[in-house]
């Protein structure tokens, strides 16, 4: 009883308050109307929320920074600008040196170097061509640089140019209306290309039962789990409709207002729908009969027992979940035997890293 009864607490502690891990990542500036079409989203997010660097420094003779984004699958790119802030060794040849911006290892710019951009922070502007995005993307900076015409020294103080964290992308996006289709779970709610913090709403009815809020805690950590280093947020909403992508939990005798027109499920039931305040935006169902049905509907969505498809899945019973050993969690280093430095990352290629003595 004492145990659960600390679980029954910070479960709505983590629900009601839309508690959250913190990335590096600061928030990004969404505007959601622009010219041309009113349903157009523009995002700008610095250089320095993607790498989390102040400044990306690029020294020697072939010096490169790579910036990595996502896009979306539930979103069309339609225009991308990027306003560059960058300096250089006042040392350098000019009629030698440049700056190379490719996106994707296409080149969309050459920055020249002279004698006005080498005493001053220099601010540029570059539209880049959306044809090349695609669901994980890198911009690279490559610096070309020479200090003199004969025989150089890559580690020479003179090759040297620096990009400011406060460069800005400014990424136009027109929203998609995908086919509302459980098997893409747990896209459009999380999409492991959007590198942002992950902000999901979640609708519960009035007069919410503490099992109804329980749903909501475990849905909460399994899409916290899947957000991992961006970090997770789920503003609450209590019986009203808000417009994007949401969670919500209804059984037949409490629910929104907005579903009381839908007919009475037969048992736990999952099912996804268009956001009727935009028309593209998908709602996640988790439903059951009372609150027993639904904490199965949740059980079945975090643990992946069932393969979903089509728009509405009835949930079985689920089997027992077997007991987890003590500090056993996925993330934690293992106390029982060495941990290798693979089992740490989710690519091998995060243990390579390359560079000069």
């Amino acid at each position: 009883m004492k145990s659960g009864f600390v679980l029954s607490l910070t479960v709505l502690a983590l629900v009601c308050s839309g508690a959250s891990a913190h990335a590096f990542a600061e928030e990004q500036h969404v505007s959601l109307q622009t010219p041309g079409n009113r349903d157009d989203r523009v995002r700008r997010t610095s250089l320095r929320q993607l790498t989390g660097l102040n400044t990306l420094t690029l020294r020697g003779t072939d010096g490169n920074a790579t910036v990595s984004f996502g896009g979306r699958a539930d979103e069309l790119v339609t225009g991308i600008v990027l306003r560059l802030r960058f300096s250089h060794s006042p040392a350098l040849l000019f009629d030698q040196s440049y700056l190379r911006i490719l996106l994707n290892d296409e080149t969309m710019a050459i920055i020249p170097f002279t004698k006005q951009t080498a005493v001053q922070s220099n601010v540029q502007e570059f539209t880049l061509d959306p044809r090349f995005i695609s669901d994980l993307n890198q911009l690279r900076f490559q610096f070309i640089g020479h200090y003199t015409t004969g025989c150089e020294d890559l580690l020479n103080s003179n090759l040297w140019a620096e990009i400011s964290g406060a460069s800005e992308l400014e990424i136009t996006s027109r929203p998609i209306n995908i086919p509302s289709n459980l098997a893409y779970l747990p896209e459009p709610f999380f999409d492991r290309r959007d590198l942002k913090r992950l902000q999901l709403p979640f609708i519960f009815p009035k007069n919410s039962s503490l099992n109804i809020i329980r749903a909501g805690g475990v849905t909460a950590s399994w899409f916290g789990q899947l957000a991992n280093w961006r970090g997770a947020r789920f503003p609450v909403s209590i019986g009203e409709l808000v417009k994007g992508h949401a969670v919500v939990f209804a059984t037949n005798t409490h629910r929104p207002e907005f579903l009381a027109t839908h007919a009475p499920v037969t048992g736990p039931t999952l099912r996804i729908m268009n956001n009727p305040l935009d028309g593209y935006s998908k709602l996640l169902l988790v439903l059951g009969r009372n609150d027993k049905d639904l904490r199965i509907a949740v059980d079945g969505l975090v643990r992946g027992s069932a393969i979903f498809s089509g728009a509405e899945a009835r949930i079985k019973k689920i089997p027992p979940a077997q007991p987890r050993m003590a500090y056993d969690a996925p993330a934690w280093v293992r106390p029982d035997r060495p941990t290798k430095f693979s089992e740490m990352v989710d690519q091998l290629s995060e243990l390579q890293a390359q560079g000069h003595s």
